[in-house]
């Protein structure tokens, strides 16, 4: 059963190589964010109102039914159980470094330079440059410092990874078409002693 664990940044079309994933490779997908418990699915307080509108929960808007918890905010034990399960595709911050190392899973991060990432998000959303830029480094540094407080790691370090795809170059469709390459391998197939490891 396949599993993709992926982190992307805002702006380097991250989200559309997710969809292309779960129709090419018939996954569920998962949008999440890594929280110590449940409780912390409510203090989203903090976020900014681009990243609500990005992941469907600005103005009551009902998030899409991919998602397995309403705000997409998953305990580590909630990931566990969803990748146990198999035929997942994760697009958030957390599962890719919890899931590491357990060897069929697939980790990936998509990144793109700051300048590129600014217009992707100008286009998206028609926002002002220094709009664009600084919800991408509010953005950042709210995943930074998860990923540190969870892990004690850089989310940017590649070994974290087992695949970084750079959307600077790389369309998303390329992206997709690496990463189902990558998930069809030999190297991320299940077995016995990779679903023990899970």
């Amino acid at each position: 059963m396949t599993v993709v664990a992926m982190t992307r940044e805002m702006g380097t079309r991250g989200k559309d190589v997710a969809t292309l994933l779960v129709d090419r490779l018939n996954l569920r997908l998962v949008h999440h964010e890594l929280v110590e418990t449940p409780v912390e699915r409510g203090e989203s307080a903090g976020l900014s109102e681009v990243y609500r509108f990005l992941t469907g929960t600005k103005n009551g808007k009902k998030p899409d039914a991919a998602r397995s918890s309403g705000n997409g905010y998953l305990t580590r034990e909630e990931i566990l159980k969803l990748a146990s399960r198999g035929n997942v595709v994760f697009r958030g911050w957390g599962a890719a470094r919890l899931l590491h190392a357990i060897p069929h899973i697939l980790c990936v991060r998509v990144c793109a330079p700051m300048e590129d990432r600014i217009r992707e998000m100008m286009h998206r959303l028609g926002v002002a440059e220094d709009v664009a830029h600084r919800e991408i480094v509010r953005n950042d540094a709210f995943h930074a410092g998860t990923f540190s407080r969870f892990f004690e790691s850089d989310w940017r370090d590649p070994l974290n990874y087992d695949l970084v795809l750079n959307t600077q170059h790389l369309s998303p469709e390329a992206c997709a078409d690496i990463i189902v390459d990558a998930a069809n391998s030999p190297a991320f197939q299940e077995t016995d002693a990779s679903r023990a490891v899970l």
